[in-house]
Order: C-alpha cells, then structure tokens, then sequence
C-alpha cells in the first residue's frame, strides 16, 4: 500500500500512474479489529476465506501416494522432501505439517501432476 490517495480521494486518479486500492473493512469481517490493527484493509476478508488443512493419517498419506502410482523416492522428489520423510510419515512415526501438508493436499485433491 502506498500513501498515494485512492482515485476516489484523487478525483479517478493522482497522475502518479500507480494502481490504488480502496481501503475498506467489509462490515461483515470478523477479523476487522486485526485487520484495522495491521493496517490489512480489503474489500474481502482474507482471514475468513482460508481453507483449514486436513492432518492426514499415515494411511491416507500412503493412499495419496498409491493413487499417484509413483514410489516413496519419486514422490519424495515431487515434495521436496527426502525418501526417509515419507518412510516416516506413512509408518506414522513423523507427520507432515506447514507446507509439505497443504502439497499432500493439494496432490490428494488434483493429482501429482500439478505439481510437475
């Protein structure tokens, strides 16, 4: 965000040719004291369109894999991971979390290959 005003306050714009957005709360949004306090002004609130990741079992990790039909290290390679780590997390005694939890995910919803 800049402190250029917006092309409403600039009468459609300020000359400056930057793009400007509107900084608005939407009346609805929950989150509207964090976002006021972090100065996240937006016309939709992000904080409530995040999608919650599932905590994948050692199994359904496994199935994801086998659904792709590649091996532990060809699928290490797909998640930037070592072989060892998906050794782990479908025996269940290391679980997946923060990125390589949301690639599970979206490998499970679309398929290995959107990652290609």
């Amino acid at each position: 965000m800049t402190d250029h005003p917006t092309p409403a306050q600039a009468g459609g714009g300020d000359g400056c040719g930057r793009q400007h957005r509107q900084r608005v709360v939407p009346s609805n949004c929950a989150h509207e004291p964090e976002a006021v306090a972090a100065g996240g002004y937006e016309r939709i609130c992000a904080l409530s369109s995040l999608v919650k990741t599932p905590n994948y079992k050692a199994v359904q990790i496994k199935k994801i894999r086998e659904a792709a039909k590649v091996s532990q290290p060809i699928f290490a390679m797909y998640l930037n991971t070592s072989e060892s780590t998906i050794q782990k997390w479908e025996a269940g005694t290391k679980k997946p979390s923060g990125m390589a939890l949301k690639l599970l995910d979206i490998v499970h919803k679309h398929g290995l290959g959107v990652l290609a």
